[in-house]
């Protein structure tokens, strides 16, 4: 509409500033320009039909410009921005570094404190075909990549790595993530924090059958060697550790040697012993998290910037004893023994994490993999196995837990930590551009002034309006008979009294032996290309 209004305002402004200027005398090309002036294209022909450049010109052209600005700019000049608000507000996690195989997980009275562990367990290997490569579990908890599964090339002045998107399932740590309190998943809102968090890196030099162990762990009838006394058995796989491990003297509660184990089994395709060594170490790390409507995943790694006992020492210690025979027995308690032959899920979980519950006889031996699959796959059973349990009643409230806190209480020994998150509220607004909004403001002043002006003159003009049309140019012609009509009538008052007057456009001197152009209506004959005209 605003090219519109312009040209209806400047065009009619620009007609009465000519018939002013007319009055009082002016230049014919003065006038000219100004009646010929009343759009944008007529004012840009006019220039080049007259092939007189001048102020006047100039002056008229860029005033016919503002009319398309004008009209970009009341479309333009409100735009749709984003409005951030910001919060803060704490996010509580569980430690994952709590001692709590000293607590309501030891002694034998504690079996009905492993019934939910063993089913939230369970349940994460079911649903992890589900997940697959997500970043958090299928309840919703946040899962903690492996840092040294990352790409460590490069890293910000803070020690920072980025962590990819779309990683693999041997990436994570763990199947399940890290509980954390309630996280706002509105529309438009996005929550990051960070938080110090570990995990269990498993690494295992050796995996393949008794006979290629060249070590003494077992005397001829299969009885555990001096120094690896804490063991876990069943028919389906053994757990046996070195429980005469001494603490360093320099008073760090460190380790000589990091925890080792052995890990048997015997359930493949052809009955072979399969033996593995592994240690355990702790892996200290700090992640950045960012929420986005309450889907998260871990963005940012590095290491853990606070100080802390070495990495030979896991939560499964206790000063100088082992609780690593306890987290066995259970851990391997978790599903029922069943024939022998027959796969355990932990053993269909480290050939495939996504079919865990294969009811396949005689599925393939574990010492096919390689060492660091092996190694990473069974460090990923243990860590989940530890997630769960740390705080089995808060894994399924996912991000909507309102009370942490309770449910850790319920677990003696597991620990909060907090950390400040940032709430950032995205909102849609309407924002002016200043820019189009001086365009729109120009254009609009410069059609004032010019309609002002154009008012003024259709006031102190004294004499009747001249139309553009034919009965202006006819006016007092000596080749029209026209009724007598007074010179003072306005044009279109004129246009109204000789509307039934039949003119003609053509040679007014047809018995002259040159014609002569003009418009009449005596006598008036048609053009002729074989008559020459004066």
């Amino acid at each position: 509409m605003y090219p519109i209004l312009f040209a209806a305002v400047v065009g009619k402004a620009l007609k009465s500033i000519a018939f002013w200027r007319l009055e009082r005398g002016g230049r014919v090309g003065v006038v000219d320009q100004l009646i010929g002036s009343t759009t944008i294209f007529q004012t840009i022909s006019t220039q080049f039909q007259m092939r007189s450049p001048g102020m006047v010109s100039i002056a008229l052209v860029l005033a016919w410009a503002l009319s398309p600005l004008g009209g970009q700019a009341s479309l333009r000049i409100i735009d749709q921005a984003v409005q951030v608000t910001t919060d803060h507000a704490k996010v509580q996690c569980v430690n994952t570094t709590s001692l709590i195989m000293a607590g309501v997980y030891a002694g034998g009275d504690a079996e009905s404190y492993y019934i939910p562990v063993n089913a939230m367990f369970a349940a994460a290997l079911v649903s992890y075909a589900t997940a697959k490569h997500s970043s958090q579990d299928s309840w919703g908890n946040v899962r903690i990549p492996f840092f040294e599964q990352l790409d460590l090339s490069f890293s910000d002045g803070e020690g920072w790595y980025q962590v990819p998107e779309n990683l693999s399932s041997d990436q994570y740590a763990s199947v399940l993530g890290l509980p954390v309190s309630q996280i706002d998943g509105s529309i438009n809102t996005t929550t990051t924090f960070e938080l110090e968090t570990s995990y269990w890196v498993l690494n295992c030099p050796f995996l393949g059958s008794y006979e290629q162990l060249n070590e003494t762990l077992f005397t001829s009838n299969l009885t555990v060697a001096p120094g690896y006394a804490f063991s876990a058995k069943s028919n389906s796989f053994t757990l046996i550790s070195n429980s005469t491990r001494t603490l360093k003297t320099d008073g760090t509660n460190a380790f000589e040697v990091p925890l080792t184990f052995f890990y048997m089994d015997q359930n493949n395709d052809n009955m072979d012993l399969v033996l593995a060594r592994c240690i355990i170490e702790t892996s200290y790390v700090d992640i950045s998290v960012t929420c986005l409507e309450g889907s998260c995943r871990t963005t940012r790694m590095r290491r853990s910037q606070t100080s802390h006992l070495p990495p030979t020492w896991t939560a499964l210690d206790t000063s100088s004893i082992s609780s690593f025979g306890w987290f066995a027995k259970h851990f391997m308690g978790a599903f029922k023994e069943g024939h022998g032959g027959y796969a355990t899920p932990y053993q269909n979980f480290i050939l495939n994490p996504y079919d865990a519950f294969n009811s396949s006889i005689y599925r393939p031996a574990l010492s096919i993999l390689p060492n660091a699959t092996f190694a990473i796959r069974l460090g990923q059973l243990f860590n989940t196995y530890w997630m769960a349990l740390l705080t089995p009643t808060a894994i399924p409230k996912g991000l909507d837990n309102v009370n942490l806190t309770a449910d850790i209480e319920s677990v003696l020994g597991t620990m909060q930590q907090s950390t400040d998150a940032v709430i950032e509220h995205s909102i849609l607004v309407l924002r002016c551009d200043n820019l189009w909004l001086t365009v729109l403001l120009i254009s609009t002043g410069v059609t004032t002034l010019i309609g002002i002006f154009g008012l003024a003159a259709t006031i102190f003009r004294r004499g009747p309006e001249i139309g553009l049309n034919i009965l202006s140019m006819i006016k007092d012609s000596p080749f029209v008979e026209q009724p007598v009509i007074s010179s003072t009538l306005d044009a279109s008052d004129r246009t109204r009294m000789c509307k039934n007057l039949v003119v003609k456009y053509g040679d007014v001197a047809c018995e002259d032996e040159a014609g002569y152009v003009a418009i009449g209506n005596r006598g008036v004959s048609t053009f002729s290309s074989r008559r020459l005209y004066v």
